[in-house]
């Protein structure tokens, strides 16, 4: 197959509205997240996360040597925004948004993501898992900022985890840093 994957690309830009070049794909949305934990954590670094959420992203970082910051959901499984603006260091590289969130199967409140869209000095990585089954989307958030990035799956919505599909969408400033990743 295409090694830089263009038509699975093409086809998925067609369907968020986005342009190929902007669409990374990977074996699941594992393999995706860890292209972009390699394309920026170092050791010492930190990314954000709102327990209860999925798992991975604590080990994707453990693994490049960085420190998972926890800013616990609110007792109604919320995002604490104030608490996570507050948490941002310069060591932060990534905030992660699980939207519905996994496990709790909730979608957060879109001012809230917005604000921290808008407030956070680093990048803002939205997983979309589970959008389909919510019918919402920030896919639309990456041509307005420069610093949000989406991840998907077709595992969830498509069925097909066994084909293991998953894939990120980049503002275009930053997809020829995902390229070199890839490659």
């Amino acid at each position: 197959p295409d090694f830089d994957q263009w038509e699975l690309r093409d086809a998925i830009a067609s369907y968020t509205g986005t342009t190929a070049e902007q669409v990374f794909c990977g074996a699941g949305c594992d393999d995706v997240l860890n292209m972009l934990a390699q394309a920026v954590l170092d050791t010492g670094d930190e990314i954000i996360i709102s327990e209860p959420t999925f798992g991975v992203y604590r080990m994707q970082a453990n693994l490049r040597g960085a420190t998972t910051v926890n800013v616990p959901l609110t007792s109604d499984f919320q995002l604490d925004v104030d608490g996570i603006l507050s948490a941002v260091t310069d060591k932060t590289k990534y905030i992660i948004i699980c939207t519905p969130n996994n496990p709790t199967g909730n979608p957060l409140q879109p001012a809230d993501i917005q604000r921290i869209v808008d407030e956070a000095p680093c990048f803002v990585l939205i997983d979309e898992a589970y959008s389909e089954f919510a019918g919402t989307s920030y896919v639309g958030l990456v041509d307005k900022h420069p610093n949000v990035l989406v991840f998907r799956t077709m595992s969830k919505f498509a069925g097909l985890a066994g084909m293991r599909v998953g894939y990120g969408i980049v503002p275009k400033a930053v997809a020829p840093h995902f390229e070199n990743i890839v490659q």
